[in-house]
């Protein structure tokens, strides 16, 4: 398998913050507990409150639509669909524990494309 070298260089210098060309162990956990930092319960809670503008504990189609459909020609479907692909219990709504599974897998799905491209 090839290495692309200027991907591993530009993830060692992200890990490198003291810039000492080397990556010790602090510089190491801060790197792998950085996702944790951003995908924490309190972040989570805060993306998801910002979607469910009713404030009932759970994310609609309509809700979708108003804030990520903003100037978009898209039709109803589409937003039902949105919904659909993150409903796990079929219920027609996102719950606070489907949108953060959806947004670990999200992370995790994105983490592994950086790191094998």
């Amino acid at each position: 398998e090839v290495v692309d070298l200027e991907k591993v260089d530009r993830i060692f210098k992200a890990v490198d913050t003291d810039g000492s060309g080397e990556i010790d162990y602090s510089e190491f956990l801060v790197a792998a507990l950085n996702e944790n930092k951003i995908m924490s319960h309190s972040n989570l809670r805060e993306a998801f409150n910002l979607l469910d503008k009713d404030g009932d504990g759970s994310v609609t189609a309509d809700e979708i639509k108003e804030i990520l459909g903003v100037g978009k020609e898209f039709s109803e479907d589409v937003w039902k669909d949105v919904v659909k692909e993150v409903d796990d219990n079929g219920d027609g709504v996102i719950s606070f524990e489907e949108f953060s599974n959806m947004m670990r897998k999200f992370v995790s799905q994105k983490n592994f494309e950086y790191f094998s491209n």
